[in-house]
């Protein structure tokens, strides 16, 4: 058998395959299949980052790789290539919506940008840093690890 015929032979039983998987026209009352669809075709979850200065940053649940919480006023978002470290009060609560990827905004408090006073005992994010790996490299070079 040729290679051109062995394609053609390979090409039919995929034509039989598919039309073998032929979906029946869908119901009018089955929105459900509408809602799977979307579900499918979700985007990626995404972390909305905004510091102290007004800048906004985007950073993908996909790449990060670990969250440490040193206290409740210190916690570390380690992701692929870069760490955002967060200073602030009561910031371990955050740790089960950052596990669950439901956290979708943490904003660093400024009220000069008009944010308003915490109320007592909120979660509240004082500061919020990006630093790089190449960043964390040169601060092991001043002050290395005994």
């Amino acid at each position: 058998m040729s290679g051109d015929q062995q394609w053609q032979q390979r090409t039919n039983r995929l034509a039989d395959r598919v039309a073998g998987m032929a979906r029946p026209e869908p119901q009018a009352e089955a929105p459900a299949a509408a809602t799977t669809d979307k579900v499918n075709r979700r985007k990626p979850a995404r972390l909305r980052l905004q510091y102290a200065d007004g800048t906004i940053g985007l950073m993908n649940y996909a790449y990060l790789m670990e969250v440490l919480c040193t206290s409740h006023q210190h916690l570390n978002l380690v992701y692929t290539n870069a760490v955002i470290h967060l200073t602030g009060e009561r910031l371990d609560a955050l740790l089960d919506d950052l596990a669950l990827d439901k956290a979708t905004v943490l904003t660093c408090h400024n009220p000069r940008l008009g944010h308003p006073p915490p109320e007592p005992g909120q979660t509240v994010i004082r500061g919020m840093k990006r630093l790089t790996h190449k960043d964390l490299e040169e601060m092991l070079k001043k002050n290395p690890l005994e």
